[in-house]
């Protein structure tokens, strides 16, 4: 299974993408759309290394990306000013929840990509450090091991119910020959949609 990084990407098209992205869901709720502003350049610079584990996938960035990130994050200084100015605690609470939707989404990845050994087989892998809460320091390794097709076991456990189950429904994509948008939106269209099953235990 290829790795989303080597999927063919169309740099242009999204960096604007990414900026009106921002820009509408920030017209909708300033907070959020610092979170997710966030999440975009946090991604350019390994999720600002508020992890040791997983490693990142370091890498130069383009000069257009560099702008971009710059411009972004010119506009979260100003808006992380604002927001602090009416919430005590703000820097705090930002610090954890971009911690947590950083969590979200290297899960997410993990489901429905990076985290196969084989075709229905996970592999071990491995967050840290977790803060456990917002108003506590402490944190913990979160550990995932396979345990059968599609499912896993998570340590420390972070759900009330065992086992939680869920699904994604998908398209399975192998990178197009010819590395251009068109074939890679024709290689996706005709990928044929199925629902993946998960189950986590404790």
């Amino acid at each position: 299974m290829a790795h989303r990084e080597d999927v063919p990407n169309f740099e242009a098209v999204e960096l604007n993408a990414y900026a009106k992205n921002v820009d509408w869901l920030s017209s909708q709720d300033l907070y959020a759309g610092l979170l997710v502003s966030m999440h975009r350049t946090g991604l350019w610079h390994n999720r600002y290394n508020i992890f040791t584990e997983p490693a990142g996938r370091l890498r130069e960035r383009s000069q257009p990306v560099q702008n971009a990130k710059k411009e972004l994050e010119a506009k979260q200084a100003e808006v992380k000013k604002s927001l602090a100015a009416k919430t005590p605690g703000f820097e705090n609470e930002l610090a954890y929840n971009y911690m947590a939707l950083q969590i979200f989404d290297l899960l997410s990845l993990y489901f429905c990509c990076d985290g196969y050994a084989s075709d229905n087989q996970f592999k071990e892998y491995a967050i840290a450090p977790v803060r456990v809460s917002y108003d506590s320091d402490e944190s913990v390794r979160l550990t995932i091991r396979p345990n059968g097709a599609g499912s896993v076991i998570m340590d420390p456990y972070p759900f009330d119910v065992s086992p939680v189950k869920f699904s994604a429904r998908v398209r399975i994509v192998s990178p197009p020959n010819e590395k251009s948008e068109a074939a890679c939106a024709e290689a996706y269209h005709k990928a044929a949609r199925q629902q993946l099953n998960f189950e986590v235990s404790a």
